[in-house]
């Protein structure tokens, strides 16, 4: 059973998600922007499709069914490329871990989320097919996710293990220490 965070727990993760994972911070004193910035370019425009009561096509979909219900229409692109370049955005000085740990988390979301408004309704999936850089290995579509996973929370725990928590999120619950245990 997982427990909703308190409020300091929330506000620790937002800190380590923010500053020491370097993704952005907006939590009053010491908020700072992204380290980094993501750019999409689309490689071949491709218009856009109406389903309408569960088709796609010739194929009558479940989670299109549930999306058209009540003559409704829905636009999707089908096969659209693009390329998703991840840069540098300001210099911030961190580790390599906390570098790997933020774009493990990408990674991550990408894999199992999706993207968009419609992500929760199984739309805005990708089918990641090359990656290449530095950090490539932690987006390769051939590894198991599990192996991800693994890796990115090792990232994480190098990273958090140097932090010091507030008094608050220490005696809440026992801290961020009982979340290891859920996994």
């Amino acid at each position: 059973m997982l427990k909703a965070p308190s409020p300091g727990e929330v506000r620790a993760i937002s800190e380590i998600v923010g500053l020491d994972l370097g993704l952005g911070y907006a939590g009053g004193e010491g908020s700072k922007a992204s380290c980094f910035s993501i750019s999409i370019e689309f490689q071949g425009l491709v218009a856009p499709r109406t389903a309408t009561g569960g088709y796609v096509g010739r194929d009558n979909l479940q989670r299109v069914r549930l999306l058209t219900l009540g003559r409704r229409e829905v636009e999707y692109v089908d096969r659209l490329n693009a390329r998703i370049i991840i840069d540098e955005h300001i210099k911030c000085g961190l580790s390599e871990d906390a570098v790997k740990a933020a774009l493990g988390a990408l990674s991550l979301a990408l894999r199992l989320s999706c993207l968009g408004k419609g992500s929760r309704r199984g739309l805005g999936c990708l089918d990641i097919t090359r990656v290449y850089g530095r950090y490539s290995s932690l987006f390769d579509p051939g590894r198991r996710i599990n192996d991800v996973i693994d890796e990115v929370i090792k990232y994480v725990s190098s990273v958090v293990s140097g932090r010091r928590f507030t008094n608050v999120a220490r005696r809440e619950r026992g801290g961020l220490a009982n979340y290891r245990q859920c996994r």
